[in-house]
């Protein structure tokens, strides 16, 4: 049986920081995740970092829209913001910053420990998708 939670937040650190800990909670309850728990919320806070950064560009009035999707052993996270997009070029030839770099490393991170990134095109959405190895 599929379970969802959707949320609409604005563009606050303290928003996002509230919503992670509400869709992880959400995923625990719904599913064993315990080995997979660590690349979840470091995937979630990665994908709202870029939304609150460079989707909305830390403007307050934005929102940003997260879905977490369970069926199975299968999750899937939508995180929407009221940003452009990504180039998708830009995305998927993207590879992590030398070690001296302040930034950069968001994309990078979520090809690293997401099982399938896709972003959609012209707009501001991403899909994470995970396969839980427990369960």
């Amino acid at each position: 049986m599929k379970k969802e939670l959707i949320r609409i937040i604005t563009t606050n650190p303290l928003e996002i920081k509230r919503i992670t800990t509400e869709a992880l909670a959400f995923i625990s309850d719904c599913a064993q995740c315990d080995g997979d728990i660590f690349r979840i919320r470091l995937c979630i806070l990665e994908a709202l970092a870029n939304s609150y950064a460079h989707g909305n560009q830390q403007i307050e009035d934005k929102k940003i829209m997260v879905k977490v999707s369970i069926e199975g052993k299968k999750i899937e996270i939508y995180i929407r913001d009221e940003g452009k997009g990504i180039e998708l070029a830009q995305a998927l030839t993207c590879d992590f910053p030398d070690w001296d770099e302040e930034g950069g490393r968001g994309i990078p991170i979520l090809k690293a420990y997401c099982d399938e990134v896709c972003w959609a095109e012209e707009s501001g959405e991403v899909r994470l998708t995970f396969e839980l190895d427990s369960q």
